[in-house]
């Protein structure tokens, strides 16, 4: 006599449910156990598709919140296992397949286990491999193909964040309706639709603008900044190729140096005709390396204005490019020598002196690859030696460090809370701990007015003395007019500066910014006092232009688009004033 079974195994995540179902399994192994009438009868209710209802509400609602996958096997219970209650039964019942499952519902939708992959191979054999590649329908009279209905489920599967468990009795589920079984019934298979991408996905996390803004050092200084022209745009996910970007500008620059501007003076009725030339080229110092073709500063020879070779030197765990002085200095570049490396890059010959390409601005009427360009003191000085140090004084890394003064950080805060800057300080002053988040501006404030009261009686003495050189320096080279006295006095304290600099703080700390400053005086020299040759105006711009656009797609047209709205806004605005009150 047998018993029609129905055992049914579920996704167990406790050790009660685990216990219960080999307790079950017992009755059915063990000749010699009773089966209880309670369990009799939640098998007959199982196979007759009836709810399996428990006597415990607790343990029915547990039920129902797990999924559970049959766990069929064929089942002959002996006679010794019916108690009094088994005359009405019906006789054994052979199950035809076997799924055991170990899945876990907290595992991700797209991890797969040891267990599975072994079985899901089994099936992939089974099933003939994975389904063609021709766009057929899904079943002959469908409105969609295999591909497209993977995808529509792959979709519905992230949308509402489903495990691989759930994957799977969705497409088992979707199979069921079909008029024939057309998707694989695992995840594994389903998952090998699309396994044949070839290209990679790109994400464009994030887009770069290279602006070429040209300034008219024609006009008074205190207007200049707001007649600011933008005569170049570049917008991809990389940096530009200088060579075709340049191009059209360089062109441009002919014509002007050539023919020149003709307009009418509105006042007097005269034409004039005024050439234009590009003399000077201000940019942050990676910028800088590209336009002159040379090698970047953590190179050798990546100085633009000099062939200093530079110094690998150890540093931590690793190893970086320094520039100590040198006694003699060493022999400047010039635009002949740059325009004899551009030759023999073009004759085949290997680079030499950290000239690795030609430059497109060595052809540019009347400008000097090397003089042309002056030394950003924004960057060189603001954000490069005045940040440098700042981490040198209260970064962690250095507690070790005479100069360390991370611990008086509460005292520099007290200090620089009390401090009531004028008026014409657009920015309040702002811990070192925030430093991270500082503005050019606000290290420019730092190093120009806070930086020596503050740090009084905090930092050591020689090291306080060693800061009021650099200040002392950047002070007179920023006044509105400078003397070549005060360029060569300026000159000997920066040199002072750069040597004390590798007794003080060692010769991993001798950084290309700090390099730099042995050539703020010929900057000055050659190109006038450091705020009219600054980075400062063209930032401010670059603000601006990152407001002309908004959400993300065509952002190129949509600001090119902008800004010729502005041009003609100002210019109609212009000529509709009175010839005296109009500014240009």
């Amino acid at each position: 006599m047998g018993l029609l079974a129905f055992a049914t195994q579920t996704y167990m995540t406790s050790k009660e449910d685990q216990r219960g179902w080999i307790c079950s399994l017992r009755y059915l192994e063990e000749i010699g156990v009773e089966i209880p009438k309670r369990t009799r009868n939640r098998w007959k209710a199982a196979a007759d598709g009836i709810p399996n209802l428990h006597e415990d509400p607790e343990a029915n609602a547990q039920s129902d919140a797990e999924e559970g996958v049959p766990f069929v096997r064929e089942i002959d219970i002996p006679e010794n296992h019916c108690g009094p209650d088994d005359a009405d039964d019906q006789g054994p019942v052979t199950w035809e397949r076997e799924y055991p499952v170990n899945d876990s519902e907290e595992e991700d939708i797209f991890e797969d286990t040891v267990e599975e992959l072994d079985d899901e191979h089994v099936l992939l054999e089974e099933n003939g491999g994975v389904p063609p590649e021709e766009c057929l329908p899904l079943y002959d009279g469908a409105l969609i193909t295999e591909p497209l209905s993977s995808l529509a489920i792959l979709a519905f599967a992230l949308r509402h964040s489903l495990t691989k468990v759930a994957v799977r009795d969705l497409l088992q589920l979707i199979n069921i309706h079909l008029p024939v079984s057309c998707l694989p019934e695992t995840f594994y298979l389903f998952s090998k639709n699309f396994d044949e991408r070839t290209e990679e996905v790109e994400f464009h996390t994030y887009c770069s603008v290279w602006p070429i803004q040209c300034l008219v050092k024609a006009l008074p200084p205190n207007i200049r900044k707001k007649y600011i022209l933008i005569s170049g745009l570049w917008f991809g996910t990389s940096k530009p190729q200088f060579s075709t970007f340049l191009k059209p500008f360089v062109d441009e620059f002919h014509n002007l140096a050539e023919d020149g501007v003709r307009f009418t003076d509105a006042t007097t009725g005269v034409e004039h005709n005024t050439k234009v030339f590009a003399t000077l080229c201000a940019c942050d110092s990676v910028a800088r390396c590209q336009l002159q073709g040379i090698t970047q500063f953590n190179e050798h020879f990546g100085c633009s204005w000099c062939l200093h070779e530079g110094e690998v030197v150890p540093k931590g765990r690793g190893h970086v490019m320094t520039y100590p002085y040198d006694f003699p200095p060493p022999e400047q570049r010039s635009q002949r020598g740059m325009e004899d490396q551009a030759i023999r890059l073009g004759s085949g010959m290997p680079q030499d002196e950290g000239v690795k390409e030609i430059s497109p601005l060595l052809v540019l009427p009347r400008f000097d690859i090397v003089r042309g360009f002056p030394v950003d003191y924004m960057h060189a000085v603001c954000e490069g030696v005045g940040q440098h140090l700042l981490n040198l004084w209260f970064d962690r890394t250095h507690h070790n460090e005479e100069w360390f003064i991370g611990d008086s950080l509460s005292t520099v805060d007290e200090r620089i809370e009390n401090i009531s800057p004028p008026n014409d300080d657009t920015r309040l002053p702002r811990s070192p701990s925030q430093r991270a988040h500082w503005k050019a501006s606000e290290f420019r404030s730092w190093i120009l007015f806070y930086s020596l009261p503050v740090l009084k009686g905090v930092l050591p003495s020689a090291y306080l003395a060693h800061m009021l050189l650099l200040v002392h320096a950047i002070w007179m080279l920023l006044q509105d007019s400078v003397k070549e006295h005060e360029i060569s006095l300026c000159e000997i304290i920066l040199v002072k500066f750069v040597i004390q600099m590798k007794e003080l703080y060692g010769a991993h700390n001798m950084s290309y910014n700090v390099h730099l400053l042995l050539h703020l005086a010929d900057t000055v020299r050659n190109c006038g006092p450091l705020w009219s040759n600054s980075c400062f105006p063209f930032e401010g711009y670059n603000r601006k232009i990152k407001s002309l656009f908004h959400g993300t797609r065509y952002i190129q047209l949509r600001l090119l688009k902008t800004l010729h709205y502005c041009r003609f806004c100002v210019i109609g605005l212009n000529d509709s004033l009175p010839i005296p009150h109009q500014q240009f």
